[in-house]
């Protein structure tokens, strides 16, 4: 068995934390290089270029890439060999505050969402989720999410008889609609089965895989590719200014679900794809 002290843990959040607010993914940065070098409107074109200057600045200086730090989402997956001198969420919870504070981010968790909405002043609760691997390691996943595009963030309970067709249909339809709201370019993560609730955590889960992976179902890999196109396609560019590209990138994952059912959430990300993990 391998012993783990609470203080690793809070060391390694504030640390992850810290990094995904100021730092922007390798692929998503080249991705939106790759963007600005075959964009040919003005517009769009100048609002790449002044999004890769603000990337540039922001690691340099150590500078939040958004002024909305937004809400810490963590996926634990933990060894079955190791053991924890502490509590994990009061850890990831301390971590969280620790970065928050030393960074000087911005704060803007509410502690009741309906009445008083007093801000907790540290940036938590987090929302975690936990699962449990062989081994002795503990892989540790942070995602930060503003409120913009976690707003137009989407789930639909489609009836099995939608299928694909269907699917695809309500996706393009809907990120057209909303990717304006949510600073393209953007990123999605879609989640597709399980339950109403295990679709959303699954679609948030999905931006956490690369955008340049390739999905090793080849039917869901042509659907991502499909989407892609389509969505580019429309002409609504960076910052909603037409061009070439509004999708960066889209990742699928699935999971069994009821024969009556076919839930399909989507979770749109804005270009500042704030994601990053460490292995303890």
């Amino acid at each position: 068995m391998k012993e783990i002290r609470e203080k690793k843990v809070i060391d390694a959040v504030s640390s992850l934390c810290l990094k995904a607010n100021t730092e922007i993914r390798n692929d998503v940065q080249k991705a939106l290089e790759k963007a600005f070098t075959f964009e040919k409107e003005t517009q769009a074109k100048k609002a790449l270029e002044e999004i890769l200057e603000s990337i540039k600045i922001s690691k340099r200086e150590k500078m939040p890439l958004c002024q909305d730090c937004g809400t810490v989402t963590v996926f634990l997956e933990i060894g079955d060999k190791v053991i924890l001198r502490g509590n994990w969420e009061e850890a990831v919870n301390k971590g969280i505050t620790k970065a928050y504070d030393s960074g000087y981010l911005r704060k803007s968790i509410v502690d009741d969402p309906l009445f008083e909405r007093k801000n907790t002043e540290t940036n938590t609760p987090a929302q975690i989720y936990y699962s449990y691997i062989k081994g002795n390691k503990v892989k540790i996943d942070v995602i930060v999410k503003g409120a913009g595009s976690e707003n137009v963030s989407f789930l639909r309970m489609l009836n099995p008889s939608d299928g694909v067709s269907g699917a695809k249909e309500i996706i393009i339809k809907e990120v057209i609609k909303r990717a304006p709201f949510s600073c393209p370019p953007i990123v999605l993560g879609i989640g597709i089965g399980g339950t109403f609730d295990g679709a959303a955590v699954l679609s948030k889960k999905a931006l956490l895989k690369s955008i340049n992976d390739i999905n090793e179902d080849k039917k869901l890999a042509l659907m991502e590719k499909e989407l892609m196109a389509e969505i580019n396609n429309m002409g609504l560019g960076a910052a909603g200014l037409k061009g070439k590209t509004v999708l960066l990138g889209v990742n699928i994952l699935t999971k069994a679900t009821h024969m009556a059912s076919l839930p399909v959430a989507i979770s749109i990300n804005c270009w500042a794809l704030r994601s990053i993990n460490a292995v303890i």
